[in-house]
């Protein structure tokens, strides 16, 4: 019934999702704060402008209760939307932090699909989609050249076929990676500044872009192998993230710190070979964000490329990395 826009290439699907769209609605309609305005002011405006009348509609309501729950903020609600369009189950821990059952779920589903049909969503996605295709084109040809993806399967030994980029015009939270399904989601916002005259752009800055297409898609592969260490990374002193913790959003979980040094750590060895007059100021900044431990994580990636035959992929070598932590 609900169609997402899709451009297919070799590689990925550059998607726009009607849902998620519809999401980005609600915001608005709540004046979720997180919510900011970037080089999508005109299309905020349209939103404003064609569903203004139903801020007090009974969804809205129930998303300005959900979006007061810390933990129901940033990925979580892209998750739900994800999940509600796909029919798949949503996870016990994204439940958990939206603080639903099963059955609060269901029925905010139902909500959620009546709030659609009620203010005539399909219609705003159908008349926008030409401009949604027109900036998916525009992205595809921006980043098809730099393959990031490609860059990230290679030096993992790992890879998959179920890659969507998927374009957010209405939600501006952050960017995402996201699983669902088996399928990878790099959601992407609009950036902050833009080419085209004070339209949407998603590709001004093409190092951040394209790094952090590595970054998400990374993810979906590093989070689970670091789990896999979990007994060990629990043993380890928190002195050794102290950087890290003081200056991100992290609490004390270790394995996050851990993910994030080593996809960052990948991210400036992209860089340093696509975009070289990026790569020192990228990896000084993220040094500064406290992750100190990435110029000797290069040091020791330098070995696991040199000796791709002992170690076939990043698993096999991942016990190397865990012995500098040590």
């Amino acid at each position: 019934m609900y169609r997402e826009v899709k451009i297919k290439t070799k590689e990925y699907n550059i998607c726009v999702n009607p849902f998620l769209e519809c999401l980005g609605v609600v915001f608005v309609l709540t004046d979720f704060n997180l919510n900011k305005t970037r080089t999508n002011k005109k299309y905020m405006e349209k939103i404003n402008a064609t569903f203004s009348n139903y801020k007090k509609h009974d969804l809205i309501s129930q998303f300005k209760e959900l979006l007061k729950t810390p933990s129901f903020k940033y990925d979580a609600p892209i998750k739900m939307i994800l999940a509600m369009f796909y029919n798949t189950k949503p996870s016990l821990e994204l439940l958990q932090r939206a603080n639903l059952t099963y059955t609060d779920y269901q029925k905010l589903k139902i909500d959620f699909e009546n709030f659609y049909n009620k203010i005539g969503f399909e219609s705003f996605f159908e008349d926008n989609k030409n401009y949604y295709i027109k900036c998916a084109i525009q992205f595809e040809k921006d980043i098809k050249k730099f393959s990031p993806e490609k860059f990230l399967f290679d030096f993992l030994g790992l890879s998959s076929d179920n890659l969507n980029l998927l374009l957010m015009f209405g939600v501006t939270t952050s960017n995402y990676g996201i699983c669902t399904d088996g399928q990878l989601f790099c959601c992407v916002r609009p950036y902050k500044e833009s080419r085209f005259n004070d339209e949407i752009d998603f590709c001004y800055d093409l190092p951040y872009m394209t790094t952090l297409i590595l970054h998400e898609f990374a993810h979906s592969f590093i989070n689970p192998i670091t789990n896999e260490f979990a007994t060990t990374i629990d043993t380890l002193d928190n002195e050794i993230f102290a950087d890290i913790f003081a200056q991100n959003p992290y609490g004390d979980h270790k394995e996050t710190a851990i993910n994030e040094t080593i996809i960052r750590t990948i991210e400036c060895l992209y860089l340093k070979n696509n975009f070289k007059q990026a790569y020192s100021q990228i990896k000084d900044e993220y040094i500064q964000d406290g992750f100190v431990l990435i110029p000797q994580l290069e040091t020791v990636f330098e070995q696991y490329l040199s000796n791709r035959t002992k170690y076939k992929n990043i698993k096999d070598f991942y016990p190397e990395i865990i012995k500098i932590l040590l």
